[in-house]
């Protein structure tokens, strides 16, 4: 299995976490219980594998969506990872009128997460190393992408932090 095939399975800080588990099996701390925002990133344990990428783009988490839509139906304030990966709410919506047009679901492939990040006008940084598939794919849609190069730090608070050299994938 190639890293397009990783599973989108846990969203916090702007990391997306892809695993090439099944959903049902990939687990973190507090993701069955509690809400989605004080669960911790998954856990990894062999034979599984982890992907990390940056999303920088205008979609909003589901307790950010909440905030727009104050009539929504299911507040998220209870959601956990588990019942997002299941489909109670996508991870990540864009904000175009009361209908999203772009919604990214815990299951979503990396092949289709660079896709819609892509139509939602947003950028993703990702580590050539742990998902060259990814790059080459996504490089396809972006010619001058080896020129935007940055590579990801992460901060004190562990929200990803940009910086000059790396490998930018999905235009902007």
């Amino acid at each position: 299995m190639g890293s397009l095939d990783y599973r989108l399975c846990y969203v916090d800080g702007g990391w997306m976490h892809f695993t090439n588990a099944p959903l049902p099996e990939q687990s973190g701390n507090k993701w069955d219980i509690g809400s989605y925002r004080e669960a911790g990133p998954p856990m990894l344990s062999y034979p599984m594998q982890l992907v990390r990428v940056l999303i920088e783009s205008d979609l909003l988490l589901p307790h950010e969506l909440d905030q727009v839509h104050r009539d929504s139906p299911l507040l998220t304030h209870a959601l956990s990872v588990r019942s997002i990966n299941d489909g109670a709410r996508p991870w990540l919506s864009s904000m175009r009128g009361a209908d999203p047009s772009v919604q990214i679901w815990g299951g979503d492939t990396l092949r289709s997460v660079i896709d819609k990040v892509r139509d939602a006008d947003g950028a993703l940084y990702m580590n050539p190393a742990d998902c060259y598939d990814a790059c080459d794919y996504a490089s396809r849609f972006d010619q001058k992408w080896r020129r935007n190069e940055r590579v990801v730090q992460e901060g004190n608070d562990g929200r990803a932090i940009p910086t000059p050299r790396g490998k930018r994938v999905v235009k902007q």
